[in-house]
């Protein structure tokens, strides 16, 4: 009975993270929003891809790759006068490539 409450949780967790990734997806597009609650939603989707099965890790890796991104490209964009337009866009692009190997490695199973 022990062993069939321990592997509901696993199933739990990845099932949660499947249904809020819609959320993450929709506070990448909420423009401006990103500013404000952009550290927060990384942080928790870092700890979503730590819980969830492979491709929903994949998935929220991505994401956080393309909400860095975003993040950068809204900072410089919006508030660095000298830095707009196309740099910011190549700026947040190299965030994004980073970021998801980043999460890749840091959220991979510790077994």
């Amino acid at each position: 009975m022990e062993s069939v409450q321990q592997s509901r949780g696993p199933v739990v967790a990845t099932v949660v993270s499947g249904l809020l990734l819609p959320l993450g997806v929709l506070v990448l597009f909420s423009f401006g929003a990103q500013i404000v609650f952009g550290p927060f939603v990384l942080a928790i989707e870092w700890i979503l891809a730590r819980i969830s099965a492979r491709p929903v890790r994949i998935a929220w890796c991505v994401l956080a790759g393309a909400l860095a991104g975003e993040i950068v490209y809204l900072a410089l964009d919006l508030r660095v006068t000298q830095i707009d337009g196309f740099p910011a866009v190549v700026a947040g692009l190299l965030t994004a490539a980073l970021v998801v190997p980043l999460f890749l490695s840091t959220t991979r199973p510790s077994n």
